[in-house]
């Protein structure tokens, strides 16, 4: 972990939690690119304020532009809750500001697209009501478990599954359980917006699934991990210990959920220690919350903590990789296997050199994906 990284953390728990500690010689540029890249730049600028420290006018006004653009967004859920409604489909708002009422200040946690929950005979259904028999997406058609448009502007995703889930014991148990989410839902509020909800379970399992999947892609950012810690934390002991946790077991997420836990106690200031069954050791934790710092909506990848061993067996294995997922025809031609071992290390230099690849060597990529196997693995995701 570099100091940007350690500085951006420090930042985030003075916004969600108050820390006394002094942070000095702040790199402004590299602190605003990882903020935006884990979706926090608000929650930074507020532990800066709360820091008594200068934050940059063009961040002020990034803040003022969320602030505006969360309204914007609320209204535009009004507008598709009312649609559905006279459609006569039952939904769940998914995330967004059914988890941002939680923050402290719910104006730093930005709204992305507003993801909305239909059973699955509503599907088809729901699309129609905001297609007006217009012609599909043909994009949108292909997703696994939801469809995009947009209204004022504003991206909306119909989900008829919270996630894409593969044919197990585990995801059927999972479907079966979100079967029946529209009937089961609770109603929220901010300010004058009413929305609903998933029950406590199924949020909290929802917010896991979404966070993990997008580990698996590198692609987590700090915001998911804020939205799970702060949610967690509204839900009492004993209906965590006696209903939650259970589920999650049984359901193989309460690894990951106490991975989540353990990094918002250490590096949020967020006290759920209670809440998790692992805890991790200091070392572990460290290198774990590294993985996290690396992904956001632009991953990064290195090669830094590896010897030279395992660098040339990274390359030899990420070359061989790239080779079969680029180029298949070589299972059928196999002659052709010494040319592309040579030419997929001279393409990407390529790239790099003409900008295309900025940062991104095949040892580093293949380190990272190496690593983050092994963590999918540790953690239990699937």
């Amino acid at each position: 972990m570099d100091k940007v990284q350690s500085d951006f953390l420090k930042l985030l728990k003075k916004s969600i939690s108050s820390d006394n500690s002094v942070i000095k010689d702040i790199d402004y540029n590299e602190l605003k690119s990882l903020a935006l890249n884990h979706m926090c730049l608000g929650l930074v600028c507020d532990g800066l304020w709360k820091s008594n420290m200068d934050v940059p006018p063009a961040w002020k006004n990034s803040v003022v532009y969320n602030v505006q653009n969360i309204y914007k967004n609320l209204n535009v859920q009004n507008k598709v809750l009312d649609i559905l409604s006279k459609n006569n489909i039952p939904c769940v708002i998914l995330k967004g500001i059914t988890v941002a009422i939680y923050y402290p200040n719910p104006s730093y946690r930005p709204l992305g697209d507003i993801d909305i929950l239909v059973k699955e005979e509503d599907y088809e259904n729901a699309i129609n009501a905001f297609s007006e028999n217009k012609e599909r997406n043909e994009q949108s058609e292909k997703h696994a478990f939801h469809y995009k448009f947009y209204v004022d502007g504003i991206s909306v995703e119909i989900h008829k599954y919270v996630t894409e889930f593969e044919d197990n014991i585990v995801d059927e148990k999972i479907v079966e359980l979100f079967k029946d989410a529209t009937s089961t839902t609770v109603e929220k509020n901010f300010n004058k917006y009413k929305f609903p909800s998933l029950n406590n379970e199924l949020q909290v399992i929802s917010l896991i699934l979404h966070a993990s999947r997008h580990f698996t892609e590198h692609k987590t950012n700090f915001k998911m991990i804020c939205d799970y810690a702060l949610f967690v934390k509204s839900i009492s002991e004993e209906e965590w210990n006696g209903k939650i946790y259970p589920k999650l077991k049984e359901l193989n997420l309460h690894i990951f959920s106490d991975a989540l836990i353990n990094i918002s106690h250490h590096y949020l200031g967020i006290d759920l220690l209670q809440k998790a069954e692992y805890k991790f050791k200091e070392n572990e934790l460290k290198n774990l919350v590294t993985e996290f710092l690396c992904d956001g909506a632009v991953p990064t990848y290195n090669d830094n903590d590896s010897s030279l061993f395992k660098k040339i067996k990274y390359l030899f294995l990420s070359v061989d990789n790239i080779v079969r997922r680029d180029f298949s025809f070589v299972m059928k031609f196999p002659v052709a296997y010494p040319f592309l071992y040579l030419f997929v290390p001279m393409r990407s230099l390529y790239r790099k050199l003409m900008g295309r690849r900025k940062g991104i060597t095949i040892t580093g990529f293949s380190n990272a994906t190496s690593r983050r196997n092994e963590w999918i693995n540790k953690l239990n995701i699937k």
